[in-house]
This record gives C-alpha cells, sequence and structure tokens, in this order.
C-alpha cells in the first residue's frame, strides 16, 4: 500500500492524496503512470501527475542501461556499472538481459533466459541501485540494440544512456543501424585502466564517441571463466554473488553434458 503525504491545494490547506511513493521507489522505468495518478487529483489539488511526471523524467534521464547475455552476471558486471553511474551522477542502473544476442555464436551454455534473468534479479535483490527489466526477453528474437533504444522511448524514456564495451567499438558499424543507435540514444563506453582505442580506425561518425569514454576498475572476471569454472567442478565464490552462486548449483547450470 502506498504510503499517504500531504499536498498543499491551491486554495490553501492540505489534502491527503495517494503519493505512491513505493512506486517510484521501484519504478518501472518506462511505465506510463498518468493514469494512476489522474485518479487521486481533483481540479482544487495542484497536480500530482505533474510532479511525478517531473520526477519519473528526472529518474529517466539518470538511469544508465546496460544489456548483454549475463551468462552468468558476475561481480565485474557490477562493479562496472556502479563505476559508470558515480562517474555520470547517474541514480540508478536497469540490467536488460537479452533474449539471445545478435553478436554472439549461440552455444550449449547459453541457459534458457528465465534463468538469466533470474540471476541478474539474485545478484541485485538487496542493492537499491539497481533494476532488472525483462524487456528484451518478452519481446523475443535477437535483441537489437537499436529496438530496445526505441522501445524504451515509446514507453516514455526521454534519454536513455546505453552502456558498451570499448571492446565493442570496432564491431560497432556492423550492429543494426549502429549510427541510428547513436542518434537516438546516449551511447556511454567502457573501458579499463591503459585500453587503447584506435579511433582512427573507426568511420568519422562514430570517432564521436572518444568523447563518452568512461575508465572503469579493471576487474579481470568474465563469465566465460565462470562456466569454465563450474564445468570443471571447481568453486566460483566471490567471482558472483553469493545467491548467484546457489543458484546455478541448484539448477546444475554450465555443467558438462
Amino acid at each position: 500500500m502506498a504510503n499517504q503525504i500531504f499536498e498543499r491545494q491551491v486554495c490553501g490547506g492540505w489534502t491527503p492524496i495517494i503519493a505512491l511513493q513505493s512506486l517510484l521507489k521501484n519504478i518501472d522505468y518506462g511505465s506510463r503512470i498518468d493514469n494512476i495518478v489522474e485518479r487521486h487529483c481533483n481540479a482544487d489539488t495542484i497536480r500530482l501527475s505533474t510532479i511525478l511526471r517531473d520526477r519519473k523524467v528526472s529518474a529517466q534521464m539518470s538511469t544508465l542501461y546496460l544489456g548483454g547475455s549475463f551468462n552468468p552476471i558476475h561481480h565485474g558486471h557490477l562493479v562496472c556499472a556502479r563505476a559508470v553511474a558515480e562517474a555520470l551522477g547517474l541514480e540508478h542502473v536497469v540490467l536488460l538481459p537479452a533474449h539471445f544476442s545478435p553478436h554472439k555464436a549461440q552455444n550449449a551454455y547459453l541457459p534458457d533466459s528465465v534463468h538469466r534473468l533470474r540471476m541478474c534479479q539474485l545478484a541485485t535483490q538487496s542493492v537499491p541501485l539497481f533494476a532488472v527489466s525483462d524487456l528484451e526477453i518478452r519481446r523475443g528474437g535477437p535483441s537489437y540494440s537499436i529496438e530496445t533504444v526505441r522501445q524504451l522511448a515509446f514507453n516514455g524514456v526521454s534519454r536513455v544512456n546505453w552502456m558498451i564495451g570499448a571492446d565493442q567499438l570496432l564491431s560497432l558499424p556492423l550492429w543494426r543501424e549502429p549510427e541510428a543507435l547513436m542518434a537516438e540514444a546516449n551511447l556511454i563506453v567502457v573501458a579499463r585502466p591503459g585500453w587503447d582505442i584506435d579511433w582512427a580506425s573507426l568511420p568519422q561518425p562514430y570517432q564521436a564517441l572518444q568523447n563518452n569514454v568512461v575508465i572503469v576498475p579493471r576487474i579481470d572476471i568474465s563469465a566465460t571463466l565462470l562456466r569454465e569454472r563450474v564445468s570443471l567442478g571447481r568453486s566460483i565464490d566471490y567471482l558472483t554473488p553469493e545467491p548467484v552462486v546457489r543458484y546455478i548449483h541448484q539448477e546444475k547450470l554450465y555443467r558438462e553434458p
């Protein structure tokens, strides 16, 4: 049940209305709340819908979006995303597990998207900075970044801060509608300390992304490493959050057939 607050009336005095504070704390960035709010406003009350809409837009603009296979999610994903959010003053990070990545070869080590979604939820369940969206999974098919960015925009997100790795830059021109992606999203390029990016090798339009580089801590953890260790019966403690470790063992993921 949402908490009650008091909002000053235009004519003076106070009237209790539903603030939907819990909705704002756990907001599905991109969901529409106008209809919900309208039921709790009247002509004499300052338009709460406007107040919430402004807060919603502010929250959307201060949100970082990170897509990926998360196969499985690990501390490298979380630490780097947090570092980018802190460097840019962003207040939220939304993880979007792919239904399947069009840029990676499919193999036996890719569990059903339901498992990867659940691992993302378990990894972030106690961290207010993070939220998890199943948008790409529900859409199905290959998870193209441009399609996700457009769907977020259609749902009302006014500014999509989309995080990509520096190692993806050379292949970026081969992505679906890459120049449209750069125009419709604010691409944030994540690089490790000492990473050498040959900007001159990129087509001219892509060279502008050198102004969007954020240096993050060097975390030598990869999803490949975790999968290999599990398949060999080795521990993955401390490489990914403990609830994810338990889930992988419980569901018998990444074991050799």
